[in-house]
């Protein structure tokens, strides 16, 4: 049982760090930054490939026995 007084001592420090971490730090900023001034450029994408014809499985047949 040696592990296991091992995993509850670590496990019990880790959570207690991060409660204290927790603690002692601000809370952040909600608030998101965005500028109504600012102007966005359009993003286009196009590519000259063309994609994969469309495979049609036809699943009305009967199998061969």
């Amino acid at each position: 049982m040696p592990l296991m007084k091992y995993f509850v001592f670590v496990g019990s420090a880790l959570v207690g760090l991060l409660l204290t971490i927790n603690w002692l730090l601000p809370e952040p900023n909600a608030q998101p930054v965005y500028s109504s001034d600012a102007q966005r450029p359009v993003i286009r994408i196009g590519s000259m490939e063309r994609p994969p014809e469309k495979v049609v499985i036809d699943t009305s047949m009967r199998s061969p026995p």
